[in-house]
């Protein structure tokens, strides 16, 4: 658990309320925080959030974020897991063993469809 009541990385936010509702792991290292996930149980396992920055990407970060998620997602009950990705994170997903099964369409919040994919554990 982050010792805060929020943190930010670029445009993401994690609340006190997230942290204390979801499942969310941080990878740091000296130089700092590398990536981090937000994974919501019930009712259906679904990745909120999985998020590596810039300076951290092809260092194998997101794919052990990705497996640590997958493994916990697993320890506590879930067989299936849902993911709504950002379209450029799709193909990431799809390596990990992700497989697309539709598209959300824009909102209010987020202005683009966005790819959905399912993954048994």
């Amino acid at each position: 658990m982050l010792g805060i009541t929020r943190r930010y990385w670029h445009h993401y936010e994690v609340t006190r309320a997230q942290i204390a509702n979801d499942e969310v792991f941080v990878v740091e290292h000296e130089i700092g925080i590398l990536g981090f996930y937000s994974l919501v149980i019930a009712p259906v396992a679904e990745l909120d959030l999985l998020f590596v920055p810039d300076a951290a990407q092809g260092k194998s970060v997101g794919k052990f974020l990705f497996q640590h998620m997958s493994a916990h997602a697993q320890v506590v009950g879930a067989t299936k897991l849902l993911i709504v990705s950002h379209p450029p994170s799709v193909g990431f997903y799809q390596r990990m063993g992700a497989r697309i099964t539709g598209t959300k369409p824009s909102s209010a919040s987020v202005p683009w469809d966005r790819p959905v994919l399912h993954m048994w554990l």
